[in-house]
């Protein structure tokens, strides 16, 4: 027994240095942490500026954690951690007198625009902005741009912008608000229809007043169910501003749905004051009035055409047409895709899923977002180039409802009008224009082409008696016959690209060069002198277009 006592007394002498090392340990480790926690958040203070935001807000949101986990694990009677250094002004005092030069491309890293469009846009919501103090208008506009543009919480717009969260918070909403008061113009789908037109007559789209399209937006919690989302319907032009947008359905209502219980169904079908214009007349005598595309969730009427192959007209051919329709509607289409996917790089508070208890102001950021997305390409600023990827997946239902008898017959002969100019069975001269991502400039040179040649043909045609006939050029469009040659430029001139009709025609005899000419109107491509010099004229163009309104 004695011996079974002494055996028994052994582990328990043993068991409070091991706890006493523990605890040793521990301190060790928590004041290591601490202090390479308080390292850390030193470098972010001294270096910041020379960090991308999502470098410091990643770094910032480690440390918070961090801070957390060790002020839980760390008891009161160890040391506490080292305290940080005497922080310096917030980081946008500290950018403004840094960043000096209009084009730093801090400015377009930080809030998605140049220095010049920035400066603008402040100049614009200032009014607006004013009943925000003590906050001022400057640090009130940086810090929602930052947090549309990085998805930026709240809690770490304080130490960049010196804001609290409540504060922040304020802003934000109040310059959403703004933006929506002030640029509200730049939905130019009423105002400017003419210019929409022009633009969509230039990618074989005549009388064309826009693309319909749908993006899903994801809502985190139970409110929409486990994958629940938020539909955005947009209209959009053929640059990729957005004319019209409607957000904050639910999923479960189909596109058709939302369509009819929007304004511009209403504006269409019940006021008639929208796409009421003249109808374009084709060169085969047919008529189409001013209509907007369409996928193929959505019903077929005389002002919204959808592809062929719907679920209610499904047939085993296609007809040449009808292939040539798709086509070039399907790269009108993408257009929508495209803006939407901008969207979400510009701003990526939308690329964020929606948290439920906030789910009543995403309508009023979304059009905020877009209507920023105007701003920027009203300012001439660089867009980011967009898969189709980048947009939402979501699945939408085909309709299924009735089909209108006189909007089949608008589409076909749309259809046949984009079919007609084929070259060597090679398909339609649009389909391969398109194909080879025909811009607004390059249709500009590639109209001034075709007008001198058909000016050529017109010449030659004038003396076809010393010329041998057929007249061939190879190296234009294949061997075509001059008379031939001459008349499909003619058609290709004033319908497919309807603008070049109202060009004045060019006395080829007294140009010098037609370079020369041409490089007046688009200078050259990748000057920095030229962007910031076209940018400047665009933000003064947008100040003229806001005092006369």
């Amino acid at each position: 027994m004695p011996s079974a006592g002494g055996v028994a007394k052994h582990p328990t002498t043993k068991r409070k240095p091991k706890k006493l090392h523990h605890h040793q340990n521990l301190t060790h480790l928590l004041t290591l942490a601490s202090s390479a926690a308080s390292s850390a958040h030193s470098f972010l203070l001294r270096h910041d500026l020379l960090l991308l935001p999502r470098q410091s807000l990643s770094l910032h949101s480690h440390l918070s954690s961090l801070s957390h986990l060790l002020s839980r694990l760390q008891p009161h009677s160890l040391s506490k951690p080292l305290p940080p250094p005497q922080p310096p002004p917030c980081w946008f005092h500290r950018f403004l007198s840094s960043a000096t030069a209009n084009y730093d491309t801090r400015w377009t890293h930080s809030f998605r625009m140049s220095k010049p469009s920035f400066i603008l846009l402040l100049r614009l919501l200032t009014p607006s902005l004013l009943p925000l103090s003590p906050t001022t208008p400057i640090y009130a506009l940086a810090a929602t741009l930052f947090r549309l543009a990085h998805a930026a919480p709240f809690q770490s717009l304080s130490p960049l912008f010196g804001l609290d969260p409540p504060t922040a918070c304020r802003s934000f909403y109040t310059v959403c608000k703004a933006i929506i008061d002030k640029l509200g113009h730049l939905f130019e789908f009423r105002s400017d229809l003419n210019r929409i037109v022009v633009g969509f007559g230039w990618i074989s789209l005549p009388n064309c007043c826009g693309v319909l399209g749908y993006d899903a937006f994801k809502v985190d919690g139970d409110l929409l169910g486990e994958n629940g989302s938020l539909l955005v319907q947009a209209l959009v032009d053929s640059e990729g501003r957005f004319l019209d947008v409607s957000a904050g359905w639910p999923d479960t209502v189909k596109p058709d749905s939302i369509l009819r219980q929007s304004e511009l169904f209403s504006g269409v079908e019940e006021l008639r004051e929208l796409l009421n214009g003249p109808c374009f007349q084709l060169s085969d005598g047919n008529a189409i009035p001013q209509y907007v595309l369409g996928g193929s969730c959505l019903p077929l009427l005389p002002w919204l055409l959808t592809p062929f192959g719907g679920s209610n007209e499904s047939r085993s051919t296609v007809r040449s047409s009808e292939a040539a329709y798709n086509s070039v509607h399907g790269r009108g289409m993408e257009l929508a895709g495209k803006a939407f996917g901008r969207v979400r790089v510009e701003w990526q508070l939308l690329s964020r899923p929606w948290k439920e208890e906030c789910i009543e102001s995403f309508p009023f950021v979304v059009v905020t977002c877009c209507l920023l997305h105007n701003f920027l390409i009203k300012c001439s600023e660089a867009l980011p180039d967009v898969n189709l990827g980048l947009s939402s997946n979501h699945d939408l239902p085909l309709f299924e409802g009735e089909v209108d008898d006189s909007a089949h017959g608008i589409r076909n002969a749309l259809a046949l009008h984009l079919s007609r100019f084929t070259v060597g069975g090679s398909g339609s001269l649009a389909q391969q224009l398109l194909s080879t991502g025909f811009s607004q400039r390059s249709g500009f040179l590639f109209a001034y082409f075709i007008r001198s040649l058909n000016m050529v043909c017109l010449s030659l045609l004038n003396e076809r008696s010393m010329l041998p006939m057929p007249f061939k050029l190879e190296n234009v469009v294949g061997i075509i016959p001059l008379r031939q040659l001459w008349d499909n430029l003619g058609d290709l001139a004033s319908t497919i690209f309807p603008i070049t009709s109202a060009m004045r025609p060019v006395n080829l005899s007294q140009d010098k060069s037609i370079t020369e000419k041409t490089s007046k109107i688009f200078p050259r491509a990748g000057s920095s002198d030229v962007t910031e010099a076209r940018g400047d004229a665009a933000r003064k163009a947008i100040v003229l277009e806001i005092n006369q309104a």
